[in-house]
């Protein structure tokens, strides 16, 4: 019985893989606490929005408001390949440079760097749930976890 375990500061998520024969994964705007933020969702079924989780939580310090999010979260994962949704989160990223509180050059470069690095966790789950031969799975992103155990 395949498992996703997720921990973060005040979160902790299952997703049995076993009984969620649906399962999708995604990329959406969350709200952490009152700051925007980018999360890995898990939906089951598709398109059923009340059985949404957040698996991984970031925030997305260079954005003022959740619909800025919505609009990366939309780009995300439109290439439908590791390296392509990267180099398009990064340029979504770049829309904030427009935004009215226009983040410094360092701020940016973290943002994009996490955010791709959520885009790397995406795949690296997606890949372990397609996989027929699973092994253990292990992401560390920030102070959050997520254990995949087959």
């Amino acid at each position: 019985m395949a498992t996703l375990y997720s921990a973060g500061p005040g979160q902790t998520t299952v997703v049995n893989l076993s009984q969620n024969g649906f399962l999708r994964i995604s990329i959406g705007p969350v709200n952490i606490g009152t700051a925007p933020g980018l999360a890995i969702i898990a939906m089951y079924p598709p398109g059923k929005y009340e059985n949404q989780l957040a698996l991984l939580r970031i925030p997305v310090g260079v954005a003022s408001d959740i619909e800025e999010v919505r609009g990366v979260a939309d780009v995300a994962l439109a290439m439908g390949d590791r390296e392509d949704d990267k180099q398009r989160i990064q340029e979504a990223y770049q829309l904030f440079k427009n935004n009215a509180r226009a983040p410094s050059q360092t701020a940016m470069e973290e943002a994009i760097k996490l955010g791709q690095s959520l885009v790397d966790a995406y795949w690296d789950i997606q890949d372990w749930i397609m996989n027929t031969e699973r092994g253990r799975l292990l992401i560390q992103l920030e102070n959050q976890k997520i254990i995949g155990e087959a």
